[in-house]
């Protein structure tokens, strides 16, 4: 695994980074971080790639940095519909676009995360409008994100870099999974939750790395998106034996107590 930034999942929170390093390599995953590659180069028996002062030939090479919209040539300037480099505005209430009578939703809209629920999520906000002249818009800053490997890596609202970039006075809470029972029976200890909130106030945002984290997160897309107060979120009960008591014990955390 090749990787230009510092840390696999550049943009996340650097535990869950670390877990994730940590499992490719105990699976035998050769990661290296803050590398450029160069032009990759078939072979008779595979293809060579360079990067940095070494190289290396695999049998294949999945690229995956990122992605463009594909909006040139379908008229969209012929109808004064107002692009961003090929991404196409609107307005985030209502999803419509500078032209009357014109949506636009999913991966071409400008500056919303390019993930398929929230593209329905727009469509729903479109639709609404459309229908019944309501304003129903998306909530960008609850918008859950999952990173599909083993273990899963998701998240929600603020990392700890972002929301120190925008000033905020924050405080971290973090809980690892290794006093789990059910983490214990799944042979599966190795995942972290991590809670970033406002001192004194609500949750901003969470990180889960855990192989059910795709799962887990959605119990913190309601804190985040509702503004709770740790201690509120912290009140709700967690069944035993699951893997959500880690959520359970970092809000307690989070609010000044700790079961454990």
């Amino acid at each position: 695994l090749l990787e230009m930034f510092d840390q696999v999942l550049p943009g996340m929170e650097p535990e869950a980074a670390k877990v994730l390093d940590r499992a490719f390599r105990k699976k035998g995953v050769t990661v290296r971080t803050g590398v450029q590659v160069g032009p990759a180069e078939r072979t008779g028996t595979g293809v060579v790639v360079p990067f940095g002062d070494d190289r290396v030939e695999v049998d294949t090479v999945l690229v995956a940095v990122g992605r463009a919209p594909v909006t040139d040539g379908i008229g969209l300037d012929a109808v004064g519909i107002e692009t961003d480099r090929g991404f196409v505005k609107a307005d985030r209430a209502t999803m419509l676009t500078s032209a009357p009578g014109v949506y636009a939703v999913g991966d071409i809209v400008a500056g919303t995360p390019q993930l398929a629920h929230v593209g329905f999520a727009e469509a729903i906000a479109a639709v609404t409008h459309i229908a019944t002249g309501e304003v129903a818009p998306v909530n960008y800053r609850a918008v859950p994100m999952v990173v599909y490997t083993h273990p899963e890596v998701a998240s929600v609202g603020m990392t700890e870099q972002q929301a120190r970039e925008q000033g905020i006075d924050v405080e971290v809470s973090s809980h690892g999974m290794r006093g789990l029972a059910r983490s214990i029976i799944h042979g599966e200890t190795g995942g972290t939750v991590k809670l970033v909130t406002r001192r004194g106030g609500p949750l901003l945002g969470a990180t889960i790395a855990d192989p059910l984290a795709g799962e887990l997160i959605h119990e913190l897309m309601f804190a985040v998106g509702w503004e709770a107060l740790p201690a509120e979120a912290a009140a709700m009960i967690h069944a035993h034996p699951t893997v959500s008591e880690a959520i359970g014990e970092t809000l307690l955390s989070a609010s000044g107590r700790s079961l454990h």
